[in-house]
């Protein structure tokens, strides 16, 4: 029998490859699971070339509604491998949530990827020929990712610009692009196979190189820096986690033994540096609420010319819960 006269599930594993070129949503999707190995603690650079079957897929689509389901398949795959962690916290309030964790993980995948879906609707839409649409591709999901970060309050992890964080030489280009501009560098960099088999190989071989030059300058401008900061020069900063279990965090009455803590671990060794910073909501309150205990805190865990920075919830004038960065001086 042919192989394409047999359904998918039919096929032997070592057909993968026919299975992916068969139906692109399935090669799509894996081929987004593994592009997301390049993102951190594993830092495989290149597995993002896979993000090539997808692109090559929703260029070649018949339609946009096509190019966008690929790129949703495709986002569904980066997330759900990337962001497996998010369904952890579920373990934090109760272990028996866990039957819930599949609808958290692929919940939150699938927001996620329709971001992408979006941009491979729009890139089909705007570009007329394969090398257009692919460079319109890029421009789209470097939109889709940047809306990533502030649509409701946004949900920046896991962006292609990570791909960066393997080397602390290559992260330097962050201080240079941001990481909206490395998302773009970065897309540029794993689309490079598909320009190269849609005949634009001088373009695919630049940008196979632009990653590699960002790395090495970054490499030679840590080497200068530590000619020019010295550690007896360079200021110290004390980050502290009190590791308070989620239950008890807003017991009331827990909660002084918690900030004690906090204080305890920010000032047990001499001298206390005059930056301090404490974990989201280490201070189990509002500030606007309770002041002064804020202050007696702050002053207890930093010296007479120093600043604590910590996450603290906040209200507005109506009454509207927001979360805050609050740097507080001494």
């Amino acid at each position: 029998m042919r192989f394409w006269k047999q359904p998918f599930w039919k096929q032997p594993f070592w057909d993968i490859p026919k299975v992916m070129r068969r139906y692109p949503h399935i090669g799509s999707f894996i081929a987004g699971c593994v592009a997301s190995l390049c993102l951190p603690p594993l830092g495989l650079i290149f597995t993002i070339f896979a993000l090539s079957f997808p692109a090559l897929k929703a260029v070649q689509a018949p339609n946009a509604f096509r190019a966008a389901s690929i790129w949703m398949a495709a986002g569904l795959g980066w997330f759900v491998f990337s962001t497996y962690w998010i369904s952890h916290s579920l373990f934090v309030a109760d272990p028996r949530l866990w039957i819930a964790m599949p609808f958290v993980v692929f919940g939150l995948a699938a927001v996620l990827a329709s971001f992408w879906a979006v941009a491979g609707w729009a890139a089909w839409r705007c570009g007329h020929t394969a090398q257009g649409r692919l460079i319109w591709l890029v421009a789209m999901l470097g939109v889709a990712e940047f809306a990533r970060g502030f649509v409701a309050t946004g949900f920046p992890w896991n962006a292609p610009g990570y791909l960066f964080s393997f080397d602390l030489g290559a992260l330097q280009a962050a201080s240079w692009f941001g990481i909206y501009g490395l998302n773009i560098i970065a897309l540029l960099f794993a689309f490079s196979l598909a320009l190269w088999r849609v005949a634009a190989r001088q373009i695919a071989l630049v940008l196979l190189i632009v990653p590699l030059l960002l790395s090495l300058l970054g490499i030679v401008r840590i080497d200068y820096l530590q000619d020019v900061v010295t550690p007896d020069s360079s200021p110290s900063v004390r980050i502290v986690q009190p590791s308070v279990m989620q239950q008890e965090k807003w017991q009331r009455s827990r909660r002084p033994a918690h900030l004690q803590r906090l204080v305890d671990l920010s000032t047990q060794k001499v001298p206390v540096p005059r930056l301090v910073i404490w974990p989201e909501t280490a201070f189990a309150g509002f500030a606007s609420q309770e002041q002064n205990l804020l202050r007696q805190t702050v002053a207890s865990a930093t010296p007479f010319d120093g600043y604590l920075l910590t996450g603290i919830p906040r209200l507005d004038d109506q009454d509207r819960l927001f979360n805050a960065a609050v740097l507080h001086s001494h």
